[in-house]
């Protein structure tokens, strides 16, 4: 029942554009740098981090965007995990405040961030480019603060949304 309203929701918030095979984010009030923001690899993985958590769609989406104005810097893996987590925790209960529980959602951030820069050397596409939807769905669920449900819509996001090909599809449960 879960993992339907889940996938209701992500088919609200991720629509149709007039290109055949396209999609857009809704505007769920998110303005075009938002959303544009939304296709770089590590901001999506944060914006899948900060989503749930009775959050809203609107506030966890734009939160990378946001995040990013508030640093007035790219927000990369290097500059987040050689940030202090108390730096990064502020960053996001600053007001307005980015998070509904901005500590937690920041110790996943920087603990992503930290697992991204020593696995993946910085880089998170690696974490699916070139993979199984089975190797995917292991590399992205091992992160801090994406747990089994967030890891197969992530996946899901990207063969849907994003144009990845897998062959194993079905490993995917949302």
């Amino acid at each position: 029942m879960r993992a339907e309203r889940v996938e209701q929701f992500r088919d609200i918030l991720l629509r149709e554009s007039e290109g055949v095979g396209e999609r857009k984010w809704a505007s769920y009030g998110l303005t075009p740098e938002e959303r544009e923001y939304l296709l770089e690899p590590f901001p999506f993985l944060v914006g899948v981090i900060a989503d749930g958590a009775h959050n809203g769609a609107r506030r966890s989406w734009a939160l990378p965007y946001r995040l990013k104005v508030r640093m007035r810097k790219l927000l990369t893996p290097e500059l987040v995990a050689n940030m202090e987590l108390s730096k990064l925790s502020l960053l996001l209960a600053g007001r307005p405040s980015l998070h509904r529980y901005p500590v937690q959602t920041a110790n996943f951030i920087w603990r992503s961030a930290r697992q991204i820069c020593a696995i993946y050397n910085g880089n998170t596409s690696a974490l699916w480019a070139g993979h199984s939807a089975k190797v995917m769905l292991c590399r992205i669920d091992a992160l801090h603060g994406v747990g089994f449900k967030k890891a197969h819509m992530m996946v899901k996001m990207l063969i849907r949304d994003r144009g990845l090909k897998v062959d194993d599809m079905h490993e995917v449960h949302l």
